[in-house]
């Protein structure tokens, strides 16, 4: 008797259904409108938002192709014709040059007055500081840069090395000569109708934060400091994390609950690119993944039933056509794919009249079908059919289409726009996960069943499917 109430307790649960319990929003700070000063960009550009999708690279082979808000992209080694590229896709395109250093390879190098350069930069060849007193000294040479991002079409720019009166320069320079420099830098590129993000100066943001529009800073979390960047957030402006040496589980959760825009990159900032948003947004769709899965009546019926009659790999594999099914649907909700989702609802009454005649066959040959005098394994050939069968009974039911897009749209998934393969990845991962965690389960009771244990299972799950069937004929359309 306790083992009938224990198959009959799984048949009951893995046909009834439960609600999707999705995470809610992680609590972010709450945006404030940025305050409107002299040094307000004169272009027609939008405030940036807090929460964007970005890739920066400044070295090997060039990745145009990523689906990100926002590109940080060298301002010399890159050419017009490709920032015009980027931004026929809706792309804010940064460019990056040092304001702080000079840089021997660099095609104005000669423009630098030598009175102006200081002592070699730790770590970077041919680069050294600069002295940034002398503003109307490198004024030309940083208005001429930004008026090469005017003419390239930079949506902004990305000014490094603005944090020299912190390091050995070689100059007595002062707290106050670098913010007379960096608000000088603000202003030129303002005028000039470009964005400008500030890059580290972590101790001089509260001075700076009217005059800059975002906040580029590297291994915050390495030197435990992030703290210090809140106040762009809580400005309503953009923070962009970059870390080198920690791993993403180390810091990415974290980013994510101070509402940074943080990636992983490798030192030499090439194509490599691991963003933070990403990594939560896997783990939520992995847990809609199960949430989709689990309540489905007849696949769970026939994922236990196959797994006691042919053992795990059948279950599985049963289960897998299922969570295939459910890809299918998600790709097709993450990427808006309205006109296929609009077809497949359309035509919902055909497809759940085929699913229903399906059912009802898998149904009576279930019921009707012997055991044998001892467990069977499932052949190579038997579990591509015991695949193909429930990825078509799970594809004949377009409503779970409106299912996912009623959860990605509730959890705000797709706000990210480089996010949509990451999410049908998650689901994939999560669906698959449970149709394992199920057949093995499952597996265990295998071993204790006899002839007529098997007899009456195939009884009874053949009567359930039925009903399953007659269910859904009967409520097509």
């Amino acid at each position: 008797m306790q083992k009938w109430f224990l198959f009959i307790s799984v048949m009951i649960l893995a046909s009834c259904s439960v609600d999707a319990n999705v995470p809610a929003e992680s609590p972010t700070l709450e945006k404030v409108t940025p305050e409107v000063t002299s040094e307000t960009p004169s272009n027609n550009l939008e405030t940036l938002p807090v929460d964007m999708s970005w890739h920066i690279q400044y070295s090997g082979d060039m990745d145009y192709s990523l689906d990100v808000d926002m590109y940080n992209i060298d301002l010399f080694d890159t050419s017009a014709e490709t920032i015009k590229q980027l931004q026929s896709r809706g792309v804010l395109v940064v460019c990056y040059f040092s304001a702080g250093s000079y840089e021997d390879w660099r095609p104005d190098a000669a423009d630098f007055p030598a009175e102006t350069l200081g002592k070699p930069m730790e770590g970077w060849e041919g680069e050294t500081w600069l002295d940034i007193r002398q503003i109307s000294k490198l004024q030309p040479v940083m208005e001429k840069r930004l008026d090469m991002a005017v003419a390239k079409g930079c949506d902004g720019v990305d000014p490094d090395n603005v944090n020299g009166f912190e390091n050995e320069t070689g100059f007595p320079l002062t707290y106050e000569d670098q913010i007379a420099f960096n608000t000088f830098l603000a202003k030129a590129a303002h005028q000039r109708g470009l964005l400008i993000g500030l890059k580290n100066d972590l101790n001089q943001i509260q001075d700076l934060l009217p005059h800059f529009d975002w906040i580029l800073n590297e291994e915050c979390f390495s030197f435990d400091e992030c703290e210090l960047l809140l106040p762009f957030v809580q400005a309503g402006k953009p923070v962009f994390v970059i870390e080198y040496d920690l791993s993403p589980q180390k810091f990415c959760e974290q980013a994510n609950k101070m509402n940074f825009n943080a990636l992983h990159k490798n030192w030499e900032l090439d194509a490599y690119n691991y963003a933070c948003r990403w990594h939560m947004i896997f783990l939520r769709a992995f847990i809609i993944g199960i949430s989709i899965a689990a309540p489905v009546g007849p696949i769970g019926v026939l994922c236990i039933r196959r797994t006691l009659a042919n053992g795990r790999a059948a279950g599985f594999f049963s289960g897998m056509g299922a969570a295939s099914a459910d890809m299918v649907y998600g790709a097709i909700a993450a990427f808006g794919l309205t006109a296929i989702t609009g077809l497949l609802v359309d035509n919902a009454f055909w497809l759940r009249l085929i699913g229903g005649v399906f059912l009802l066959y898998l149904g009576v040959k279930t019921f009707l079908e012997k055991p044998s005098d001892k467990p069977a394994q499932a052949a190579q050939g038997n579990l591509l059919s015991m695949y193909t069968s429930t990825f078509f009974l799970t594809i004949t039911n377009p409503m779970t289409i409106l299912s996912f897009a009623a959860i990605f749209a509730g959890t705000m998934l797709g706000k990210d726009t480089g996010s949509p393969l990451i999410m049908v990845a998650g689901v994939f991962a999560g669906s698959a996960a449970w149709w394992l965690t199920l057949s093995f389960g499952v597996g265990i009771l295998r071993d204790r069943l006899n002839q007529t244990h098997m007899a009456w299972i195939n009884r009874i799950s053949g009567a359930v499917i039925v009903i399953f069937g007659l269910y859904a004929l009967l409520s097509g359309g």
